[in-house]
């Protein structure tokens, strides 16, 4: 992963693709693809920090506690093999 500092928060990246943007100290934006949020979509809807993004592909999460620090390390193993293929 590469990290990018930018104006509006973070951006790291997996083989040149946006995996997760950081916009605020306690909200992550996960770059899951449409796929794998359709797929998951039980599993992510039961979860109450975590809510799909305006944009197609993308989930943001609420980071509060250590808990929800885990949900995102999780997830971004997932969006990076969900990113891997073209």
């Amino acid at each position: 992963m590469t990290f990018l500092p930018t104006a509006a928060g973070a951006v790291f990246t997996s083989g040149g693709r946006e995996i997760v943007r950081l916009t605020s100290p306690s909200i992550a934006h996960l770059h899951l693809t449409t796929p794998v949020i359709d797929r998951l979509r039980a599993a992510l809807c039961a979860c109450t920090r975590l809510e799909t993004d305006g944009e197609w592909g993308w989930a943001a999460i609420v980071m509060e506690t250590s808990v929800d620090l885990d949900l995102v390390l999780a997830l971004v193993s997932v969006a990076i093999k969900s990113n891997d293929c073209p």
